[in-house]
């Protein structure tokens, strides 16, 4: 039977995607599960994998080109089965029939002539070996990835390699006995526009939406995380090697996830007027990547042990920054959790994650001498920071929820 690829939503406000390019070409076998794909979102950039085992037998979208949600992009079959009829539209591949009655495939057209330009188009041979940021980059500033010498492990080329060429090349000329004048050193030093990627381009327009529609308030708790720092100690110490070591985020998400069992309203969105219950709990987590933060999500963290919990938030860290995703990691988010502890920031505020409720901000945990009752005493402290959206909830509802964060973090054994 065949099987339809479809342009996958990442996240609710995500309404097209861009082909990056395939993983394979029309003709070529698939195995269940194999990447066939590169797409971009306005989040990241990553595989798009065949559900089942079969062939590529038509490629409906070119590389290079922007299709909405939901869009037929390709088709898996076996030889010989009986196709869906194509679709007449622009996104239709020029040799698909072709390939569909059994005759040799050729290289899929491109959506549009390449514009003329002092530099190559980008070459195969580089973008084998050039990270997903990489080869966005290389696209849009038009650089040919088989002339830059990657800086990564195995040659790897990445975003400051692309950079690194762009500014080699902008040197054209021997300057070794050109003196320049004062109108041309002005020039250097005049300022350069930057074009903003599509993340940070979605980022900025969220976090406006976000701060213009959603009237924020913040309360900020500080916790003494002596005694959840010694269970972590302990947890680690008897750790296999196959699992994760658990971090503190891992104890600040687990906290959280048990927290929101008991205040509903902060697994909810704000929906005019209505809000919309969540009976899942889907933890946000914010990872930092080349090209600014994105938030991928821990699933169902209210029903894990702590030891899965830190499993899983390492393997999606280390997806999302190879740019190796999957479609879940960015779909279902209830409540997200930023931590910059590892940056050593003390405090801060965040801005809710819309449609979400709220959003927790966690700053470092720093040996501090605390008074216990007359005793000057080093206790190990966290300040988190809860931003509230006060359609949602009122400052009491968020005080005791955070309060009740704080009593799992401070009585761990609640954690395991």
């Amino acid at each position: 039977m065949a099987t339809e690829i479809f342009m996958p939503k990442m996240g609710y406000d995500m309404t097209e995607g861009k082909l990056v390019r395939w993983l394979k070409q029309e003709g070529d076998a698939v195995s269940k599960g194999e990447p066939v794909a590169e797409i971009e979102t306005d989040k990241v950039v990553i595989e798009v994998e065949a559900f089942v085992a079969g062939v590529l037998r038509r490629i409906e979208v070119p590389e290079g080109q922007t299709v909405p949600v939901g869009t037929r992009i390709g088709i898996v079959a076996g030889e010989g089965e009986e196709l869906p009829a194509a679709d007449a539209g622009p996104n239709r591949s020029p040799d698909a029939s072709a390939v569909a009655s059994g005759k040799p495939a050729a290289p899929v057209a491109p959506s549009s002539p390449p514009a003329a330009a002092s530099r190559r188009p980008t070459g195969a041979d580089g973008a084998a070996n050039a990270s997903p940021l990489a080869r966005r980059l290389a696209q849009e500033l038009g650089v040919d990835l088989s002339t830059v010498t990657g800086s990564g492990p195995g040659g790897k080329i990445s975003r400051e390699d692309v950079l690194a060429a762009v500014a080699a090349s902008s040197g054209e000329g021997d300057t070794s006995t050109q003196t320049a004048s004062p109108t041309q050193s002005s020039a250097v030093q005049a300022p350069e526009d930057l074009p903003l990627s599509r993340l940070r381009q979605t980022m900025g327009r969220r976090m406006v939406e976000s701060k213009t529609q959603a009237p924020h308030f913040y309360l900020t708790m500080r916790v003494d995380m002596s005694e959840a720092m010694a269970l972590r100690q302990r947890l680690n110490a008897k750790a296999d090697e196959a699992l994760a070591k658990v971090s503190v985020n891992d104890l600040i998400v687990k906290a959280t996830a048990g927290a929101l069992r008991g205040f509903p309203t902060f697994n909810a969105t704000f929906a005019g007027d209505h809000l919309t219950a969540h009976k899942a709990i889907a933890i946000n987590i914010a990872v930092a990547i080349n090209d600014g933060l994105v938030t991928p999500v821990l699933h169902d963290v209210d029903q894990k042990p702590l030891a899965q919990i830190a499993t899983e938030s390492s393997a999606l860290v280390e997806r999302t920054r190879a740019g190796k995703n999957r479609p879940e990691d960015f779909d279902g988010g209830t409540f997200t959790v930023s931590n910059l502890g590892m940056y050593q920031v003390d405090t801060f505020t965040a801005i809710i994650n819309p449609p979400q409720a709220a959003i927790l901000a966690a700053g470092a945990v720093q040996r501090t001498p605390v008074y216990v009752g007359d005793n000057l005493v080093p206790r190990d402290m966290l300040s988190l920071t809860l931003s509230t959206d006060h359609r949602i909830a009122d400052g009491v509802t968020a005080a005791r929820f955070l309060g009740a964060i704080r009593e799992r973090l401070e009585q761990p054994e609640k954690l395991v």
